[in-house]
């Protein structure tokens, strides 16, 4: 019996080094694999119903005069889509580089801080292809969002979108597109969009001609 113990402890001593090293495993590395252009330059349009007019702005939507794009309802600098693949399905990360801002003395209008952040919204790689074939309204809907913490260097941003899959997939925020009666492309960035929202296409927009919008496919 005493020989039969001894020889099942010895069995287990000799196991359990195994065990642990079969547990340290490292998580595959995340590397972008194909990139689109950038889209860098749109037009923002919202109306001001006080003045019964329509407001422009490069890149961000806002009823006023106001130059700061973060205190838009969106904004941002520069929008790339990028190919990734995890567990061997393919994926794509819309890159959205943006403004966030605020006024140190809001009465006054005085002291505005900014800074820039980003963030990857990301989608299923067939979910993306819809861009390549637009209806007369298509929306496209978000797999999840991986923001890029401040003082983020690349690596540690894209560590932040590989860690993204450790979560279920809860995104309720979708991409809303729309062709215009004048041929151009409107849209508004990723997010929360309802009929609550401050976002309505009869309100406000991105706008841009076809061949600008079509630098966000991945060819």
């Amino acid at each position: 019996m005493k020989t039969k113990l001894l020889l099942f402890i010895s069995i287990l001593c000799l196991s359990i080094p195994k065990l642990i090293a079969q547990d340290r495993v490292n998580k595959q590395a995340l590397e972008f694999l194909k990139s689109s252009d950038s889209l860098t330059n749109v037009t923002g349009w919202a109306y001001n119903e006080q003045k019964g007019k329509w407001v422009e702005h490069k890149n961000f939507i806002l009823d006023s005069d106001d130059p700061f794009p973060s205190l838009g309802l969106q904004n941002f600098t520069n929008i790339t889509a990028k190919t990734f693949n995890i567990n061997n399905k393919n994926y794509v990360a819309l890159i959205i580089k943006y403004w966030e801002g605020y006024f140190q003395y809001p009465a006054l209008k005085k002291g505005y801080v900014s800074s820039m952040t980003e963030k990857a919204v990301i989608f299923d790689e067939k979910e993306y292809d819809k861009i390549k074939n637009l209806k007369t309204e298509t929306v496209l809907k978000v797999l999840k969002v991986a923001d890029r913490s401040a003082g983020d260097n690349d690596e540690a941003f894209m560590g932040s979108i590989n860690r993204s899959f450790d979560r279920p997939n809860k995104s309720s925020h979708t991409f809303p597109i729309r062709k215009a009666e004048n041929g151009n492309i409107r849209f508004f960035l990723p997010g929360y969009h309802s009929k609550y929202s401050n976002l309505q296409f009869d309100k406000n927009y991105f706008e841009t001609d076809p061949i600008n919008f079509s630098k966000l496919i991945i060819k």
